[in-house]
């Protein structure tokens, strides 16, 4: 579909969750499940589609994202709010060391990660960070992949690929995979970069769109290439 300026769209409300901070929602197709990361509440959600049941499961700490992993392997890839770690949700059991590489908030907190998604090669987890609304701080995104050193299947590593941003939001790519959209929330702005696939790195940003009305937060990316996007 194409939408004009000014044009409307309606949302219809699934779930009446009384989350403190939702984020981070996934459709898990092989689950037929929608799950979702309440940060402030240190929750984890999943609604099961084929029956209605949301099920709610308490974490250690604060979640900013996460990843999918093969039905064949356990648990997620978590972004917590101080790094990045294989986490099994049912069994509230750690699956992995921390990943190796700096510190993401070296503030602490309230700085933290936010917003994150897995690249469409399914080789890099790309999450970046919220400053902790404190003046003058700003964080990092980072792309977070399994370590290529033989005997280390599980250890993972995490480098930064944009090196100053206030608040993460919006990270998704074009259906070719060639472009990755990404936002600064108090820019009120969603920037377009070229990505590359191999290396997870980014080039060549631009200002795809300014928002004029509230800040971006998420954004998803369908199958026609529209950028949809949650304005805050």
């Amino acid at each position: 579909p194409t939408f004009e300026e000014g044009g409307s769209i309606n949302a219809t409300c699934i779930i009446d969750c009384h989350n403190i901070l939702g984020e981070g929602i996934l459709y898990d197709d092989e689950k037929n499940e929608i799950i979702w990361t309440d940060i402030m509440g240190k929750q984890f959600n999943i609604l099961k589609l084929d029956t209605g049941e949301h099920i709610v499961k308490s974490l250690p700490k604060m979640l900013g994202a996460f990843a999918l992993r093969p039905k064949e392997e356990r648990g997620y890839l978590f972004a917590w709010e101080d790094g990045f770690q294989l986490y099994d949700v049912e069994e509230g059991k750690e699956l992995s060391e921390m990943s190796h590489g700096e510190d993401v908030n070296p503030l602490k907190l309230p700085q933290r990660l936010n917003d994150g998604r897995t690249d469409p090669t399914g080789k890099f987890f790309v999450c970046g960070g919220y400053f902790g609304g404190v003046q003058g701080n700003f964080t990092k995104v980072f792309k977070c992949s399994f370590s290529d050193l033989k005997g280390s299947e599980l250890n993972l590593v995490h480098e930064a690929i944009v090196d100053k941003i206030r608040i993460t939001n919006s990270i998704c790519w074009s259906v070719d995979g060639k472009s990755m959209f990404l936002a600064d929330s108090l820019e009120k702005a969603i920037q377009k970069h070229e990505y590359d696939q191999e290396s997870g790195k980014l080039s060549k940003k631009q200002i795809l769109r300014n928002v004029k009305i509230g800040v971006p937060d998420g954004s998803t990316v369908d199958s026609k290439g529209n950028l949809w996007n949650a304005v805050f």
